[in-house]
């Protein structure tokens, strides 16, 4: 579990990719894909070009994700910003079950892979 993990001094567990951890609490690295699949905008906020703003501090903080990655305090577990990007501003086509069992091609947002975690661990 990434919980268990040692972590840095940022709070970061420390990943080794050589012996992939159990993944915890993925969801929480996805809040403007939920949000955008609840409501059907990433936010409410009215756009503001003052960065002192609730929208411009909203925007500061999702290009400070973007370029930072993003860091669960509760579990130690973090991404890159890339992984956050992905998750969160990249919906793809995607192959999802129907209802009546068929499978159709939809627009949607990616869900968190392991693989792609580790690979931007990697990387970075």
């Amino acid at each position: 579990m990434v919980s268990e993990l040692p972590r840095d001094d940022e709070g970061k567990a420390i990943i080794d990719i050589t012996r992939p951890p159990i993944l915890e609490n993925t969801d929480f690295f996805r809040p403007m894909a939920k949000a955008f699949q609840n409501q059907g905008c990433f936010t409410k906020l009215k756009p503001n070009a003052n960065p002192n703003s609730e929208y411009g501090k909203w925007l500061l903080e999702e290009r400070r994700r973007a370029w930072d990655g993003l860091i669960d305090p509760s579990t130690g577990m973090w991404i890159t910003g890339d992984m956050y990007w992905m998750l969160n501003y990249c919906p793809m086509h995607l192959v999802k079950k129907g209802k009546n069992g068929m499978t159709l091609r939809a627009v949607d947002f990616p869900a968190f892979w392991d693989g792609q975690f580790l690979v931007t661990h990697y990387i970075q």
